[in-house]
Order: structure tokens, then sequence, then C-alpha cells
């Protein structure tokens, strides 16, 4: 009826182009046939400047091309088993070595027959997919079967194709690939040697020869219950003293200094020094995490559980775990029990608790007392009363103190409803998750010319993701975007912080700063600073060197690693199948509500994006495509000038050196990584990551933890980097 809504709907999936439809043109329509120039939804390009024809497209595998007639774009999809030959112009079935995608952006399209005229006989690594799982078999110049490498489950890594069969990484030499991880015995005596990624195998030189070898294995299974499958149980890992091997031999020795590698004693407690019984964790203090010594051996391992009572997490603290209402503030400062020192005796309230508690002083000492339930603590009569008057009593959905699902294994409600707030100054300071949203919206207020802060989705957990458009407006021009990410990966701290300062480096010295000035009238910036906030929080309260998200895999195993987890050589190069390993890339690309936000938000922007910067940390490095494989994209030279600039400058603030070059040239393969996907599936021309400091780690030390005074003079170096970088893409 005219004037009035009759109806309403999703769109649904195309299931001919497996992709989602949206509004366009009175029906539902896959983005593949909607105009590039549609709000930047569509993917169909214009036609205005080709002749009439069939023309691939960019952005997808060749399962399908565009048709050209008389000005006038139409999508078109192949049929089965067919894919669009760039020759023919047409769909073929058949020999597809020649329709490999060549072009900038279309190096991931996956042809179904691939050739065999270049191999002999035999098993070799698939021609069209570089070094990956990926494998044919030829006969007779035929392919006669493709396939994929399967997961070494005993080594917990993915398989690649080596020497005419499927083999993991530890076992192929670095001289053959630098995605390999088996040092070379050249100049080495005879002997047992540690490898430095890992501790629970070594590798074996004998007559200049590399063997890898596998400790014996325990098990997990029956203390994880079920779903897990049986992994290492590295309290039994050999030590290496020499050539000789020490079964059950404490390995804080083992430290692991190659770049990202976290020390074995850091996440395998050693027991050496300690008394028997019951302690923290060595390497992560002030944490729920705990051991258990004997002999100075580690016998056993754990997690402090949530006390039911007080729902609040427990620490390890004389001998059991104690929850933090309980806990001095002078032991442990995620403690919450005051010091009663100089107090006179009597009963107190909780400075950040609701009245369902309270804390008791006698002779200088503190003690913890729950109120029975249906009473509050009385702050006049200073006792827990029914129908008690308590001064600062807390809403009730607080008070309830019920605990969400997803926060179980949080310290606790208090902590996650950020009823601890910091200086609402964040710059230069590690801020949790909380206050980073509210500086964005703060900022945005005061600069409410210059920027506006977005929601591009939700976590796993429900947490914002918050982007911040800062620009200033042009209306006689559309201006290039510079995107920054940072905190995909939760322990890299010094990355948020980094756009953090960025973000108010450019909104408090515009029209002060020429430089400043300049940059926000050329460029949009979109900054994404908390882009694994779940895993970021997660950091905070529970595991200092957590790095996955925290969605909810097999059995009891939680998190992944949502830099493999974009859609490019998904579960290739360095990745593991193990779901307890850091690198695990999850069960299928864009699994994660996080990287599926980044994913959606990019694609919406993608024709106005110019620059992709992703934040890490550490190493002192500027990475440039491809991070997971060793081919190099056509316009490598022109992306390595650039960086090398952006380094040149970079070095100028502090002296700091810096590198600039490929994953497998500097540090190894690695699948799934954003600035890839960005580059090579979005389109976007300049895609980089930072490594930023320290250059390495200090002995026996994780190189993730950054003093807050390395905040400012990274920021401040970096940031010089971003001006080069920016000005010499500007034109």
């Amino acid at each position: 009826m005219q004037g009035r809504e009759i109806g309403e709907g999703t769109c649904t999936r195309d299931t001919i182009w497996q992709e989602q439809m949206y509004p366009f043109n009175g029906t539902c329509t896959q983005r593949y046939a909607i105009p590039t120039s549609y709000y930047g939804l569509g993917l169909l390009p214009n036609c205005s400047e080709n002749t009439d024809g069939h023309y691939e497209y960019q952005s997808r595998p060749c399962d399908a091309y565009y048709k050209c007639e008389d000005g006038v774009a139409t999508a078109v999809k192949c049929p089965p088993d067919t894919s669009f030959n760039v020759d023919t112009g047409i769909c073929m079935a058949g020999e597809f070595f020649r329709v490999l995608c060549t072009r900038l952006h279309c190096q991931h399209c996956k042809q179904l027959y691939p050739s065999c005229k270049e191999e002999g006989n035999g098993f070799f690594q698939h021609p069209l997919h570089g070094f990956s799982p990926w494998y044919i078999f030829c006969k007779d110049n035929r392919t006669i079967d493709e396939g994929y490498c399967p997961p070494d489950y005993e080594w917990g890594i993915q398989q690649f194709p080596y020497n005419g069969q499927c083999v993991h990484l530890y076992a192929i030499p670095r001289e053959y690939v630098s995605s390999g991880l088996l040092p070379s015995c050249n100049g080495k005596a005879d002997g047992n040697y540690q490898y430095l990624e890992r501790c629970d195998a070594y590798y074996k030189c004998e007559d200049g020869m590399a063997t890898a070898v596998k400790c014996p294995d325990n098990t997990l299974s029956d203390r994880e219950q079920k779903n897990l499958k049986s992994i290492a149980a590295y309290r039994d890992i050999l030590k290496l003293y020499g050539s000789q091997i020490v079964p059950n031999g404490e390995y804080s020795g083992m430290t692991c200094m190659r770049a990202h590698c976290i020390p074995c004693s850091v996440s395998f407690p050693p027991c050496r020094g300690l008394n028997d019984g019951f302690q923290s964790w060595p390497g992560r203090t002030d944490s729920p995490y705990y051991v258990v010594c004997k002999n100075e051996r580690t016998i056993d391992e754990g997690v402090c559980p949530v006390d039911a009572t007080w729902n609040s997490q427990g620490f390890p603290y004389k001998g059991r775990c104690v929850h933090r209402y309980a806990l001095s503030t002078d032991y442990n400062p995620n403690g919450a029990l005051p010091s009663c020192n100089g107090t006179t005796d009597g009963n107190y309230q909780y400075p950040d608790r609701p009245c369902d508690a309270y804390y008791k002083c006698e002779c200088g000492v503190a003690s913890a007392v729950k109120c029975p339930n249906n009473t509050v603590f009385d702050t006049v009569k200073k006792a827990c009363e029914i129908g008690g008057t308590c001064v600062t009593v807390i809403d009730q959905e607080q008070a309830s103190m019920e605990i969400p699902d997803y926060v179980i294994n949080s310290f606790d409600v208090m902590s996650i409803s950020g009823l601890k707030p910091r200086n609402s100054d964040i710059v230069g300071k590690y801020a949790r998750h909380s206050e980073i949203d509210s500086w964005l919206i703060d900022i945005a207020d005061q600069y409410s010319t210059l920027a506006k802060v977005e929601s591009i989705g939700s976590s796993h957990e429900g947490r914002d993701m918050k982007l911040i458009r800062i620009g200033k407006n042009n209306e006689a021009r559309t201006k290039p975007i510079i995107w920054i990410e940072a905190g995909i990966h939760a322990r890299e701290w010094v990355a948020p912080a980094t756009a953090i300062y960025t973000i108010h480096k450019l909104l408090t010295e515009y029209g002060i700063n020429p430089v400043v000035t300049q940059l926000m009238d050329e460029f949009d910036w979109l900054i994404l600073p908390s882009a694994n906030p779940d895993g970021y929080e997660y950091s905070h309260t529970m595991d200092r060197l957590w790095r996955k998200t925290r969605s909810r895999q097999s059995g009891r195993c939680t998190g992944v690693d949502p830099n493999r987890n974009f859609d490019i050589s998904f579960g290739g190069s360095y990745a593991s199948v193990d779901l307890l390993i850091d690198i695990y890339p999850g069960t299928s690309a864009f699994s994660e509500s996080e990287t599926r936000n980044i994913r959606d938000a990019l694609l919406s922007e993608r024709a106005r994006i110019k620059l992709f910067l992703s934040f890490h940390a550490y190493s002192q490095l500027i990475l440039t495509p491809y991070g997971y494989t060793s081919i190099k994209p056509s316009d490598n030279q022109e992306l390595m000038r650039v960086a090398e600039a952006g380094v040149a400058s970079l070095k100028t603030i502090h002296g700091e050196m810096y590198t600039a070059g490929t994953p497998p040239d500097l540090l190894y393969a690695a699948s799934g990584g954003s600035y890839d996907w960005a580059k090579s599936v979005a389109g976007i021309q300049y895609a980089y990551t930072y490594e930023m400091r320290p250059a390495e780690a200090s002995f026996g030390q994780s190189g993730f933890i950054l003093s807050e005074s390395e905040i400012i003079p990274n920021a401040e170096e970096v940031w010089a980097s971003l001006v080069t970088i920016a000005t010499e893409i500007q034109y």
C-alpha cells in the first residue's frame, strides 16, 4: 500500500554463489551482482572503460566472471566443476595450469585440475599453491590425484609435502624452505640439540644429518575428562646437558631466544629452588595459576577456581587457593582485602564490593567475612542485618553478583564491571578494554567535527569492538583511507597503546602541527585499537601471555589465533591443529566473530582504503606481504621502497633499528594473517604489519611484557614512520 510498510524481513544466502544477499533494486542480490559504486557494498566492477567481453573478478576464486555488454556489467557463475579461463574467456573443464590467476589480487584462486607438465611421476607440492599442505600425484604428465596433507597429531602441527610424503615442519630443513623448522647440522658435532621453538622434542645430529625426535608423551585426557585429545605433559620434558638427555628434569634453562617464543619456564613451570607443596606458578606471578612441587620437581599444576560463595576468582596463597577478598592487597595486586595497619579493631565495609560482606580488623590483622543470605552489612551498626542500611549499595543487578557463563574464568564480576576505573587519560598507559571504549567516546565528543566512534560488531563474549573514524570533511573529493588495526593478539599490549597515542596525536594536534594537519586533510583514518577485546581482557585478569580469542572450542579448550583465522592459505604455514597451541587457526576461516567483524568493516570501505596497518609486538620489524608464502607480490619493489623509507624515519627518533621484509625472509611463514588477506583478497594496495619493541626478549623473559615507560617512545618512533609512509603513498 502506498506510504505504508506492509512487510519486512532479512535477505538470505545465495546458495549458488555461496554469498550473503543484500537489498538492491527491489530484490535480494548477492554482492558480485551489485555494482562497486553502491555504497561500497558491491563487488561488480564498472564496464564503462571495458570493451564488450568476459572479464575475471579480482576478488573471487575463478568460479565466476562478469560480462560487459554495451557498458553494462552482468555477473555470471560458472557451471559446477569448471573455472573461468582467462585465455578463452569462457568457463572450461580440464587442464587448468594456464588458468592460474597472475594478476595482483587474484593469487588465491584455486583450480580443480592442476598441471603435471613440469613434474615427473610421483608425489609433489601442488603447483598452484606454492609451499602449502596441498599436494598432487602425477603420472605421465597427468594429475591422477590431489589432496591436502593431514595434521601430525603427535607433533601437533600441520604437515607439508616434502621428499615424496607429508612431513611436519620440524622435520623439514630450513635450507629447503624458510618455513622449515629443522636446523642444519653443518659444523655441529654428533649429538642431541634443543629446538628453539619447543621443549617437548629435540633434533639429533649424526654425520652432519639432522633428524627430528619427539619425546615420549604423557596425556591430559583423564584430567581433562573428555573431548581433549592426548597431548604432551610437559612436566616430563627432557633437559639437555651437552648430549645427555635427562627425563623428568626441570628445564628453565631451555629459554627460547627466537622472536615470539615464550620461555619454557613460563609455559611449563619449574620447581627448582621451591619448597615442597603448593606454590604460585613461577613466571606467572600474581596470577591464579599454581604448581605442586616435590623434590624440586613439578608433580601437578592448575588454576585456582572461582570461589562459589564469594563469586570471586581464587589465587594461590599460603598453600591453598584463596578468593581475592581474603587476599591482602599488600601480598598480591589483585587482592581486595585492605590492610588493617593503623586501623582500630572493628568491622569495615569493602570499598569495591556490594554490601554482602565486610572485613574485620583484629590486632592489626584483616579477615574476610561473608554475610548470611538475606542480610546486608549495615554500615551504621557495623554488622550483617536483615533489612540493614548500606550507604553505598550497588544497583541490584551488580549486587546479585551473578556471573555470566563467559566470565567464569575472569577474576570476578567486580573487575569485569570496571568498578575500579583508572584515570581517564590513558595515553601512555596499558588501559583495559572498557577504559579504551570510554576514552574513544570522550575524545570523539571533544573533537566532534573531526572524529566519530562506530561499532563494527561484538566479540564472542559480547564486548563492543569500537572503531574511530578520524578526518577533516572534504566535500570537494573523496579521500583515501588509512586503516590501523591493533591488539589482534591479546598479550601484545603495546599495540593498542600505540594506536591510542596515534588517535590522540591526530585529534589534539590538528590545526596546530602542520604535519598532522596535512595528513588529516589528505586522508581519513579508521583505527580499531582493540581487535581482540575478550583475549585482551583475559590477558589483564588471568593470563598475561594469553594470545588467542576466548571462543569455546572442543571440550574445555578455549580460543583461536585470530591472526591465523583469515581466509588466506587457511591452516597452512605455522598453524597448529592442537587446540591448546597458541597458533590454532580455528575450525574454519572467519570462525571468530572478531575476524568476521574486521572482514566486513574492511570490505565495506575497501574501495577507499589505500593503506592497511596491523600493529603487533615484538621484534622491531615492518613486515611486507606475503606472510604465508615465499612468493612475492608483483609490486614487491614498491612495497619495500615505502617500508624502508618508514624504517629510516623511525630510526631518527630514538635510534631504534627496524628491518623491513616478508615474514618468511625475516621470521617464519605464517598463514591466515589479516594483512595478507587485506592485500590479496580485499585488494588494498599497501598492507604492512608492524612488530614493535623490543627487538628481542631478554634472557628468561617474555618480549611481550614491555614496561609502560616505553609506550610513548615506541609510539613516537612508529608515528614518525607513519608520517613517511603516508607521504610516500599520497600521490
